[in-house]
């Protein structure tokens, strides 16, 4: 019996249970609405940039490795240039930096060479390079944000406050300088011991209610380093009060205020809270513990050099989450030549090599988080799945093996192994890790149905259904009318012929709450078929072949309810269609042996088809 048709993505626990962490980047600050920051993000970044920013499949990235331009030094400028555009569509950032600085070296008088290149090198993380180009483009194109900031933060961190004060007033007020140029000059006259004129400094972000959280925060994180405790709370508790959940930044803020002026309980009651929103997370465990053990507290921020930092984060974050992935690096390494030891800044620039297919690199610096960072636990998950992304399973297995020995009050490790292991078709082993983490669990609640989830589909792929069954039933009992376990259980009722009725309407159901997932809609065509409603199954599999246009399995069930309508020349195109999706080679061998025979049913639907 084939498997249930759902999206590979909705089999992944991990995707749906409640979140092993909280996105880290998405967590930190107050959301900012993403039309707002969209705007803000199209007028400061030019087209042939944005084109830069979308992914490339990491196989096309090794085609091109494998094919390889010439060497650099046999370059000419333009070839060198041209190297680097083919690098950078290609998604190989570190080395469409390397040959736009070969075409610089070659042409050094190109100003679109050198803004193009200063880009590459500042988010490879190069910023000794970066600088340098940054001084050169400051003639050429004095107004060019990111050059101006990068020699701005490069006078900060000199104590050059006011060389940095002038080149951030020296931007035109446009683009991404509207959002980051007020928190910028804020921290620049906090250094300076200016707390009056840092505030004021914000003042223009209060002109954008998507801003509002921010300014709140930084505020708040302003009058903190000065020492000014109620200022400090009071805009703390605005920003909070905008944010959609409570930002782990601001809880963290105001917390570590509540234990510096002696207000534990207060701490503990703000922890506890964010907690209880998101009882998978590890990343209040610093606070937690030091509450238990008595242990002294820390600010956030221990200065306006941290408070640059964190602006330049918030930034970073935030364009993260909009695609602008370069920017986001850009800012990010910004960020780090202010604060080196800054985990949460690391994890974003790891997560981004992770969705450009840089495991190793990003491994590299999951590698570096403190064992006292509440990261740490997060990067070694990462480095996990990193490992099997890179066919290095069993020693993927064998770390995760290892954190659920380290850390027994924890799903998330045992959870990751059997995600991973479905991943690889070892069924029994996954239903294994997924039971070891059920075992763990002192109660059910529903955010846990996800698990049963999984285990019920790997008990089914591994022809246990009298374990699966009830599985589905208990992911169900934990969240009634799940649209992607209502699925999975009705479509395997209807391939065993059992409870057709129930089958179909938790179908439709399903379809009411999935209108376009084409894998159920497919399940609810192949269901009314098999009762014979064979006009009505025809319109629900065309709808689902729109959907999923691609989808080999689909279009073979649309074949077979074209046959049943007497509809045999559509009937076989479906099927051709069908094989030339490459279904795999038992389906491909049934759908052959249909377009000799026809289709011959004996079951309504499903048996003889073997769909």
């Amino acid at each position: 019996m084939p498997a249930p048709r759902v999206q590979e993505n909705d089999l992944v626990p991990s995707r749906l249970f409640s979140r092993v962490q909280p996105d880290v980047t998405a967590a930190v600050i107050g959301a900012i609405p993403a039309a707002v920051f969209a705007v803000i993000l199209t007028a400061c970044v030019p087209q042939q940039q944005m084109a830069a920013e979308q992914p490339v499949p990491a196989a096309k990235a090794e085609m091109a490795a494998a094919a390889g331009p010439p060497p650099k030094a046999a370059m000419t400028a333009p070839g060198a240039y041209l190297a680097g555009l083919h690098a950078e569509r290609m998604g190989d950032v570190a080395a469409a930096a390397d040959f736009l600085r070969g075409a610089i070296e070659k042409d050094p008088g190109n100003v679109e060479l050198m803004q193009r290149g200063f880009l590459f090198t500042l988010s490879e993380g190069d910023v000794a390079d970066a600088t340098d180009l940054a001084e050169r483009l400051a003639d050429s194109v004095p107004d060019a944000a990111l050059p101006a900031l990068t020699l701005a933060v490069q006078d900060f961190k000199r104590g050059d406050y006011k060389a940095a004060e002038g080149r951030l007033d020296n931007l035109p007020d446009s683009g991404l300088n509207r959002f980051f140029v007020p928190l910028a000059l804020a921290w620049v006259k906090s250094a300076q011991g200016d707390t009056e004129g840092a505030i004021a400094a914000l003042d223009p972000l209060a002109q954008n209610s998507g801003f509002a959280v921010l300014r709140d925060m930084h505020a708040g994180l302003i009058y903190d380093v000065a020492g000014i405790n109620d200022a400090a709370e009071e805009s703390y508790k605005n920003a909070l009060g905008g944010s959609q959940g409570g930002a782990l930044r601001l809880i963290q803020a105001l917390g570590s205020l509540y234990e510096r002026t002696g207000r534990k309980d207060e701490a503990k009651a703000l922890y506890e809270e964010y907690i209880a929103e998101n009882p998978d997370t590890v990343l209040l465990d610093p606070e937690m513990k030091r509450l238990e053990t008595g242990a002294k507290e820390e600010p956030l921020l221990r200065n306006s050099t941290d408070g640059l930092a964190e602006a330049l984060f918030n930034v970073a974050s935030t364009l993260q989450q909009q695609g602008a992935t370069l920017l986001a690096l850009s800012y990010g390494r910004l960020a780090s030549v202010l604060k080196p030891d800054f985990p949460v800044n690391a994890v974003m620039i790891a997560d981004i090599y992770d969705g450009q297919g840089r495991g190793e690199e990003a491994i590299a610096i999951y590698k570096t988080l403190p064992k006292g960072s509440p990261f740490h636990w997060l990067g070694r998950m990462r480095i996990a799945i990193n490992l099997d992304d890179m066919d290095k399973t069993d020693e993927a297995l064998k770390q995760l093996d290892q954190m659920a020995a380290d850390r027994p009050d924890r799903v998330d490790a045992l959870v990751t192994m059997g995600d991973i292991l479905r991943a690889h078709d070892r069924f029994r082993e996954a239903a294994a890790a997924y039971t070891r983490a059920i075992d763990r669990l002192p109660e059910y609640e529903e955010r846990h149905w996800p698990i049963f989830y999984a285990r019920g589909i790997v008990y089914e792929r591994s022809k246990q259904w009298d374990k699966a069954e009830p599985d589905f039933l208990k992911a169900l009992e934990l969240r009634p009318d799940q649209p992607y376990v209502l699925n999975y259980l009705a479509y395997s009722w209807v391939e065993k012929g059992v409870h057709l009725e129930r089958a179909k309407d938790m179908l439709e159901r399903a379809v009411e709450l999935r209108p376009n997932d084409g894998f159920i809609v497919d399940s609810l065509g192949w269901i009314l078929l098999a009762q014979g409603d064979t006009l009505e199954a025809v319109k629900r599999l065309e709808t689902a072949v729109e959907l999923e246009p691609q989808d080999p399995t689909i279009n073979d069930h649309l074949g077979d309810a074209y046959w049943k309508a007497g509809r045999h020349t559509e009937a076989r195109f479906q099927w051709r269609r069908a094989l030339l999706l490459k279904p795999d080679a038992e389906a491909a061998a049934r759908i052959e042996s249909k377009l000799q025979h026809g289709l011959s049913v004996t079951r309504a639907g499903a048996e003889d088809s073997g769909s």
